[in-house]
């Protein structure tokens, strides 16, 4: 199976043990704790566990967790996943985060299209779901712009921070997905 994906613009990866300090960097920013689960305040010794983890999961194909990194940049500026793939079912989810000084440039598109690309042909997902709170409007655009249609709101669906909040539900269906071409 081929855990390397070219795009537009970034390349997805499984994290390497020396992108630690990178993924921290990136990482370690509160708003993206705000919005994600990645732990608050977040050390190094989280990027050195994820890491590991990462590769447990992707041995046993558990989880996939890649390493979004710009062809201009060369570096980790984010992560993205698939998780809870049911391999009966043909389903998954997925979520990702960004650095703070890498929004806004078309690299968390790039790199959920390349992921759904993964899941579809060579996972063979029929379906895959990812939420965001209701107030990452960021977020709900960058599945939008991948093709993932809005099911609706999960209300007090996880907790988060000491707190229940609700979840905006999105979906995108093989039959959906538009596969990418080349320029």
């Amino acid at each position: 199976m081929n855990y390397s994906l070219k795009g537009k613009l970034v390349t997805i990866r499984p994290p390497a043990k020396s992108d630690t300090e990178s993924i921290y960097r990136n990482a370690k920013s509160r708003d993206i704790a705000r919005t994600t689960f990645v732990p608050w305040p977040y050390t190094r010794k989280h990027a050195e566990d994820f890491i590991r983890n990462a590769h447990k999961s992707l041995k046993n194909e558990t989880a996939f967790n890649f390493a979004i990194v710009p062809h201009d940049v060369d570096e980790v500026v984010g992560m993205i996943d698939l998780r809870k793939f049911n391999p009966r079912h043909k389903n998954a989810e997925t979520g990702y985060w960004m650095g703070r000084n890498f929004r806004n440039k078309g690299y968390t598109v790039d790199a959920v299209k390349l992921l759904l690309s993964f899941a579809f042909n060579q996972l063979k997902c029929q379906r895959v779901q990812a939420h965001t709170v209701p107030a990452n409007r960021v977020s709900q655009r960058v599945l939008e712009k991948a093709g993932f249609t809005f099911e609706g709101t999960l209300r007090r669906y996880v907790r988060h921070h000491g707190r229940y909040k609700d979840i905006c539900m999105y979906s995108i269906l093989k039959s959906e997905f538009k596969p990418r071409t080349k320029n």
